[in-house]
């Protein structure tokens, strides 16, 4: 229903698609945006890296990735933060269906970003407004 509404906008320089990202493939320097908004939690950690490195052949040389509300390692217990959270967290890792997915690690992260081409690679901290900020952040990274 969101595709299909801004869809209906007809915006001359937005395309949408919906798709597995993982099986997505574009010719190289394809975008100079790409988005990743509220969706990295949901693959492993090698998917990730396999993603980031896709998206870097796609971009041009002048390219911005904006990965937005990443889950934070360091603050997750922010979230799970009574016993029966911590409680529905631990029997979701022993099911192998982890609550919000991946939390991932900035260092981690920048590491990887750098590593698959990328040549500037900031952290950014999310308006204390929004209701996910104090265990989640945003990554901006440039070709």
């Amino acid at each position: 229903p969101l595709i299909e509404k801004l869809n209906e906008r007809a915006l001359p320089n937005i395309t949408t698609q919906s798709a597995d990202i993982r099986s997505l493939s574009f010719p190289k320097d394809s975008f100079d945006r790409i988005l990743w908004y509220a969706g990295i939690q949901y693959l492993s950690e090698p998917d990730i890296i396999l993603m980031l490195r896709d998206i870097r052949k796609w971009m041009d040389s002048d390219g911005l990735l904006f990965i937005g509300d990443i889950p934070d390692r360091m603050r997750m217990w922010n979230y799970f933060n009574n016993d029966n959270r911590v409680n529905a967290y631990a029997d979701s890792l022993v099911e192998g269906k982890p609550i919000i997915g991946t939390w991932l690690d900035r260092k981690w992260l920048l590491n990887i970003i750098s590593a698959s081409g990328f040549s500037k690679v900031d952290i950014v901290e999310q308006d204390k407004n929004l209701i996910y900020s104090d265990f989640r952040y945003d990554c901006i990274a440039r070709t």
